[in-house]
């Protein structure tokens, strides 16, 4: 990895960690999902990628900083499309729900599924990678965590080898001021 890159990972990170510099606006989930859907359909098409989508009447809209939530979809989808089981189409459950002033938004996958033993408190370790048959730099769950914790939330993972992964995440809704 070059000098450069490095630099453009950190500087990257660091404009999520300031998160209250951003824009607290009214997100539209579904079209969050289609945006993220539109934005990997080479990837869903040649993979035969089936996704199921679950949105409660009431965690269609919320306030948030939408390009934080588009970026955590993407990258958990993105994800479980290249980790998908081999010669099998991959299959993703999207399931979102508010409940007080959270929103729970929960991504399943029937991939490849992750060691948490041999990945433990790594899992979302900046540049930590633990299959390296894909191309990758170990940098989107990081990403990902950064920009949950920087929204007052929390991801958690639940995986089995050759089983599939869930993502669990839990987000602070936003008052827009």
């Amino acid at each position: 990895m070059s000098l450069d890159e490095v630099i453009n990972d950190l500087t990257n990170i660091l404009s999520v960690s300031r998160a209250e510099n951003q824009n607290i606006e009214l997100v539209n989930l579904p079209d969050i999902i289609n945006s993220v859907q539109d934005s990997l359909e080479v990837q869903i098409r040649e993979s035969g990628t089936s996704l199921q989508i679950y949105i409660d009447e009431n965690a269609m809209y919320f306030n948030s900083i939408k390009s934080y939530v588009n970026s955590i979809i993407f990258n958990l989808v993105s994800n479980a499309i290249k980790y998908s089981k081999r010669d099998i189409h991959p299959s993703i459950i999207i399931k979102a729900k508010k409940y007080d002033d959270r929103l729970l938004l929960v991504i399943t996958d029937y991939g490849i599924g992750i060691d948490l033993n041999k990945a433990g408190t790594d899992l979302f370790g900046l540049y930590k990678r633990f299959n390296f048959s894909k191309e990758g730099r170990g940098l989107g769950l990081y990403m990902t965590k950064t920009q949950v914790e920087s929204l007052g939330g929390t991801i958690d993972v639940s995986s089995h080898l050759g089983v599939g992964t869930t993502f669990t995440i839990s987000l602070q809704l936003k008052h827009n001021n």
